[in-house]
């Protein structure tokens, strides 16, 4: 019985083990297509991460002292430079400037938004990390009340053309109530999926939306807005009029607090926006969803309106970021396609599929799903060979 069995086995492990311990050496494998596990598959991807920088001793100085106003723009925007410095050294290096740029434009205030608003160089940072992590250095975006404006961050991808992606940001949001941190894909106001933590909120509230949120008599539009409490896994539709709100109660999925370090993802395909904390896949929609190309924007603000709050004066919030992952299609040129970072020039597509989920390290794409499996067989049949061994049947 056991010469029956030996030499199947023998084939098996012969086939499998040596496939997976490649696997395992290759660290780094050479992908052309990237796959989720939400089986969405895109041929891009980057890894953006903070953890390891040169930390700064102490933020830039922001100046409390407007530019000179210019008159209001149909879409109430300035174009002055904006105020402050950019951090020295690896905020002003390649590796940030070759994928992103820090905004400096300013906003007027209007009757509905009554704070000016300006971006301001200095409000994007490199920062030391705090002893809650095992990382050295963290991004930090910044906004801070002054008492005739609200001093605010902006950070945008230089790829201006995603057709589609999975982006990840590990991060928490921090400070005074009133302000507004925004994580969200954008083109104009009727393209964009946003993730928006709100300070005036309680901890536990995140906001996810599809835009247009509002139609054109400033009604709000069913379906467009779902504020998720994640620590009883109540969805609220809507954003206003809190007594004409729907409430649905799903399952708890776990006590989420965006004060604390959580990994929040948007998913962006075709017909439908997907949000996920942790990996935990909390709303779909399919109202609302981009359909052209787009970049993608994190910002720290306010405008003391009724929905983002009106910050004290004096006042400073924060968004930390520790690491961004993006998996993304593109379509046709953009900033970065002169600097060939992407092109795939005489490579068949998804010769080599690799996963995004469930890796060793994050930030690692690994051969994709028969990887994986020949992994698990390596472990279960690697105890198999021991136990066969110990018993002499090998």
């Amino acid at each position: 019985m056991l010469a029956l069995i030996e030499l199947p086995l023998l084939v098996l492990l012969s086939a499998l083990l040596p496939a997976a311990i490649v696997t395992a050496a290759d660290s780094t494998p050479s992908c052309d297509c990237y796959e989720t596990d939400a089986d969405s598959v895109f041929t891009q991807h980057e890894f953006h991460d903070f953890r390891t920088l040169t930390p700064v001793a102490s933020a830039p100085p922001l100046p409390s002292v407007l530019p000179q106003e210019l008159d209001p723009t149909p879409d109430n925007y300035t174009t002055e430079p904006g105020i402050g410095n950019a951090q020295a050294g690896w905020i002003q290096s390649n590796d940030w400037t070759d994928y992103w740029a820090t905004m400096d434009w300013g906003k007027l205030p209007t009757g509905d938004f009554p704070m000016r608003m300006q971006n301001s160089l200095a409000n994007v940072y490199i920062s030391g990390s705090d002893v809650d992590t095992d990382a050295t250095s963290k991004l930090v975006l910044r906004t801070h009340r002054f008492s005739n404006f609200q001093s605010t961050a902006e950070v945008e991808s230089l790829h201006r053309n995603f057709l589609y992606a999975s982006i990840r940001i590990r991060a928490r949001v921090t400070g005074a109530s009133g302000a507004v941190a925004g994580l969200f894909i954008y083109q104009n106001g009727q393209n964009e999926s946003d993730i928006e933590i709100l300070t005036r909120d309680n901890n536990n509230e995140i906001r996810y939306s599809n835009q247009p949120v509002v139609d054109d008599q400033g009604n709000e539009i069913a379906g467009a807005s779902t504020s998720v409490d994640m620590a009883t896994g109540t969805e609220i539709d809507g954003t206003d009029e809190p007594d004409k709100r729907k409430m649905v109660k799903r399952a708890k999925y776990g006590d989420v607090k965006w004060d604390d370090w959580h990994t929040h993802r948007i998913d962006w395909t075709e017909g439908k926006s997907s949000w996920f904390v942790d990996g935990e896949h909390y709303l779909d929609k399919e109202y609302g969803v981009p359909t052209v190309a787009s970049y993608f924007v994190m910002n720290m603000w306010s405008d003391g309106g009724v929905w983002s709050g009106n910050m004290s004066v004096g006042d400073t919030a924060y968004m930390e970021i520790e690491w961004v992952e993006m998996a993304f299609n593109t379509s046709g040129p953009d900033d970065l396609s002169s600097r060939d970072l992407h092109k795939r020039a005489g490579k068949p597509e998804c010769q080599t599929m690799c996963t995004i989920d469930g890796v060793q390290v994050v930030g690692n794409p690994e051969i994709g799903a028969a990887a994986s499996v020949a992994v698990k067989y390596t472990m279960l049949f690697g105890g198999v060979v021991l136990a066969m061994l110990g018993m002499g049947v090998l």
